[in-house]
């Protein structure tokens, strides 16, 4: 057993299971040479990373267990035509119908701080499938564009490198398939579809949750294509862990790879992302009139977008241009112009949404972490949004006493202060109600 191997036994004790998962496991042993030890990283973005991130924790761990004192990262060289030939075993006769939606494609994606990260992941998948991030698991809300960027993977790579085998769907129809497949009796046909694919794109993979066989059935898929270096891209509105009734051994395999969030978007990445659509649609959008339905439509992309097609429909109707009095009629009965009430009803149903949970479970008794946290969260933001005292709150959550009321502000507070991802979180939240 090498020095590294000694290491890596030390470093899963120290370092957190999701970032020894991404970071650490993908390090690769070169070799070692007097002091110092030789290891390969997928790209120059995972070096910086992990020296920046892990550095010093690899540095003593490597000194618990041998004499080196110095590491030396190498990335690692890929010969992108080479890459497909080396790394796939592509089918001879690729299916004619791979699921994919051209018009997703990465020119089409507004990137802003809300999708950053994962935009960054997909863009490298998709340009060395099988190789960095695998899987590559990405989650967020409603409309965000998870969907958007499966296909944008899905396109780049089916367009570089020709005779690989990408198949994109939703969850549901691998389950649909599946149940025709039992009734008619063609499992190994089913089985031998989802198993010779080289790129497998699962969308909405929630849907799968408590499905007993069919959860098996994808979780069997699953490692046959991940043992043979194929690439997997799934999407879900949660985080593994977060994923109800998911079977554990799903849950720990989806974080083997890479897990990137999707967050609502910022009010500038709101405007880009209108700019980008009317120039592609050659819809004449000013500025005034893009601010203001941006700033009105807070839930997701994809409203953002249905807005602006109904605008240029009723525009192009009428034969006009689109301007803000037309805005404000033809969208009244889509967005709300009035300024919104806020109440800890409202704050209770937008932060259950956040967290996937039911309005119930919120206002429940049910002190688990996954229900306690949220709850604190909707308590915070209460006192933060409305006029209602302490124990009226408290109240509004099966009567809880003032006084837990005010240890979940504090906590809350304290958490924003020293977690910049999670103060980002709550900025997310609180947006929605202005």
């Amino acid at each position: 057993m090498n020095a590294w191997d000694r290491a890596l036994k030390a470093l899963a004790t120290e370092i957190e299971p999701l970032d020894f998962n991404t970071w650490i496991k993908p390090i690769v042993f070169v070799g070692q040479k007097d002091d110092s030890i030789h290891l390969e990283v997928p790209s120059p973005t995972f070096k910086e990373r992990v020296e920046n991130s892990f550095g010093e924790k690899i540095i003593r761990a490597l000194q618990q267990v041998s004499h080196i004192t110095n590491v030396v990262f190498f990335v690692r060289i890929v010969s992108e035509k080479k890459a497909p030939i080396e790394n796939f075993s592509p089918v001879s006769a690729p299916p004619a119908e791979t699921g994919l939606n051209s018009r997703y494609t990465f020119d089409k994606f507004v990137v802003g701080a809300s999708n950053q990260f994962a935009h960054a992941a997909a863009m490298a998948v998709s340009k060395s499938p099988g190789q960095s991030y695998n899987p590559l698991f990405i989650y967020g809300g409603v409309g965000l564009g998870k969907t958007h960027l499966l296909n944008a993977i899905g396109n780049h790579i089916h367009q570089t490198y020709a005779g690989l085998n990408v198949i994109l769907m939703p969850s549901v129809s691998f389950m649909n398939e599946f149940i025709n497949a039992m009734q008619k009796e063609r499992i190994p046909e089913f089985r031998m579809k989802f198993r010779s694919v080289d790129v497998l794109l699962i969308d909405d993979i929630q849907y799968i949750a408590g499905k007993g066989k069919t959860s098996q059935e994808f979780f069997f898929a699953f490692n046959h294509l991940h043992d043979r270096r194929k690439q997997i891209v799934i999407s879900s509105d949660s985080a593994p862990k977060d994923i109800r009734d998911l079977e554990e051994r799903l849950h720990s395999r989806f974080e083997w790879g890479l897990v990137a969030d999707i967050r609502p978007p910022d009010l500038e990445t709101k405007i880009a992302i209108l700019k980008r659509k009317a120039n592609i649609d050659n819809i004449d959008l000013n500025d005034d009139v893009a601010l203001f339905v941006a700033s009105k439509i807070k839930s997701n992309i994809r409203e953002l977008e249905g807005a602006l097609t109904r605008l240029a429909a009723f525009a192009s109707l009428k034969g006009v241009e689109i301007s803000m009095a037309l805005t404000k009629e033809v969208l009244r009965d889509f967005i709300n112009l009035e300024e919104k009430v806020i109440t800890v009803e409202l704050i209770q149903k937008v932060v259950a949404e956040e967290y996937s949970l039911r309005i119930t479970e919120l206002k429940s008794k049910n002190n688990a972490q996954k229900i306690a946290f949220p709850r604190q969260v909707a308590m915070y933001i209460s006192k933060e949004l409305t006029e209602d005292s302490l124990p009226e709150i408290g109240k509004a959550f099966s009567g809880k006493h003032h006084s837990t009321v005010i240890y979940s502000i504090a906590k809350i507070e304290a958490l924003r202060k020293s977690d910049p991802e999670f103060n980002k979180q709550i900025n997310s939240i609180i947006e929605r109600f202005r």
